[in-house]
C-alpha cells in the first residue's frame, strides 16, 4: 500500500507539472486497477439515482462498457475513445 501511494503521489505531481503528457503503461495499469477497485465499493448515493463520482450510475453500465483508465468515467462499449478526456482504448 505504501508503494502504491508513493507511485500515485509521483504520478499526480507529474500530471500537475505536465498535464498534457501521456500516461506511461504502468500509470495506466495502476489507474485501471484503482478504477476496478472503486467499482466494487460503490460510493454512498445522495439520491435514488445518484451516480458515483467517477461516472454513470451502476444501472446505466451495460455489458461491454469500460472504465476509462485515465479519468475513471464509464465509456459506452461502442466507443473507442473516452468522451471526457479523449483517452483512446
Amino acid at each position: 500500500v505504501k508503494q502504491l501511494r508513493e507511485h500515485l503521489d509521483r504520478m499526480l505531481l507529474r500530471k500537475i507539472d505536465n498535464p498534457n503528457e501521456k500516461m506511461s503503461e504502468l500509470d495506466t495499469r495502476v489507474v485501471s486497477s484503482i478504477a476496478l477497485l472503486l467499482e466494487t465499493e460503490p460510493a454512498p448515493a445522495k439520491g435514488a439515482n445518484a451516480a458515483p463520482p467517477g461516472g454513470a450510475a451502476k444501472s446505466d453500465v451495460k455489458p461491454g462498457d469500460w472504465p476509462c483508465p485515465q479519468c475513471g468515467h464509464n465509456v459506452f462499449a461502442s466507443k473507442r475513445e473516452c468522451f471526457k478526456c479523449g483517452f483512446r482504448k
